[in-house]
């Protein structure tokens, strides 16, 4: 089993910088196209489609980026949500008159990938806080994009973007950081959420040979801001006890709690020296046996230090 401790400073380094998860939603990288006319249009569409648009998104050598920009610019300028059932509709229907298409496995074949993609990322849209079916979607999608002889990156992208999305919809729990009672909670909350949220960069510095460049540099950097938040590395000490005995563990004089045996804990911190004591708390028959090490941690480091037998 593994447990995360967080420091003191950790606790109000956390709660200044992570007060609530960035909406992913909210990314506006459509501003780097608005030099394409129908996205500007789309941007200023207030959430809701029209023929044009859907037209647009499903021609299949229309470029991927500026699909996946009004989509963007739809859902990040206007109420997608409420359009959700119009837009569904609308898209429905077009769908069935012009190629009796139904399902988004043969949307893939006949249309193309990108406009498949472009349909998953409008249900992204549609919801609030229900994402799955838009993520289902989203993964097959992007499954037949790396069956390419060269996937798109965008198309990657946008994928990563629902995924990460979805993360932080299933793990953040609001009022954590005002209560340290919760603190190994609130710790565990954001290293799942910091390392979903981070596959985005992933997918965006990839320098595969085959992976193809065609996402804007201007659209790439709106992505990087907004996601800057998540980009930190965690510098992490990593405690295992190789005792079947209880541990009392405190770092640079704190004490941050008792290890079960054979455990494994990871201790969230900032880059800097380190102290760690370790103190037996029970099975021994004179004196507890004591640990002390000391530690310097690098930026984005993972340093181990093992506990629970004599030195």
């Amino acid at each position: 089993m593994k447990r995360i401790f967080f420091t003191l400073c950790a606790v109000l380094l956390t709660m200044m910088s992570f007060a609530q998860p960035q909406d992913v939603r909210n990314t506006p990288f459509y501003k780097a196209y608005l030099d394409v006319p129908i996205v500007k249009k789309a941007s200023m569409a207030y959430g809701k489609l029209n023929t044009e648009m859907i037209e647009y998104l499903l021609k299949r050598t229309n470029p991927a980026d500026v699909k996946y920009a009004i989509i963007n610019a739809l859902g990040t300028t206007g109420n997608t949500v409420e359009y959700s059932e119009f837009n569904s509709q609308l898209v429905s229907k077009y769908l069935e008159d012009n190629f009796n298409l139904h399902n988004l496995d043969k949307i893939c074949d006949v249309l193309g990938i990108s406009s498949a993609m472009s349909l998953a990322y409008l249900d992204f849209y549609s919801s609030e806080y229900d994402i799955e079916h838009a993520l289902r979607g989203a993964k097959k999608v992007d499954e037949e994009n790396f069956a390419q002889e060269y996937p798109s990156k965008v198309t990657n992208v946008v994928y990563e973007m629902i995924y990460a999305q979805n993360v932080i919809n299933n793990n953040y729990v609001g009022g954590l950081a005002g209560d340290p009672e919760m603190v190994d909670e609130m710790a565990k909350m954001w290293l799942t959420i910091s390392r979903g949220v981070r596959q985005i960069e992933s997918a965006l510095n990839s320098d595969a040979v085959e992976i193809q460049e065609d996402l804007r540099e201007q659209a790439k950097k709106i992505i990087h801001e907004s996601i800057k938040e998540y980009n930190q590395e965690f510098s992490v000490i990593k405690i295992i006890s190789k005792s079947s005995n209880p541990y009392r563990v405190s770092i640079n004089g704190k004490v941050l709690g008792k290890t079960e045996p054979y455990e494994v804990y990871e201790h969230l911190c900032s880059p800097g020296y380190y102290h760690i004591k370790a103190v037996q708390v029970s099975g021994y028959v004179f004196s507890p046996t004591e640990n002390n090490r000391d530690v310097n941690v690098e930026d984005g480091e993972t340093v181990t230090v093992t506990i629970g037998f004599e030195d």
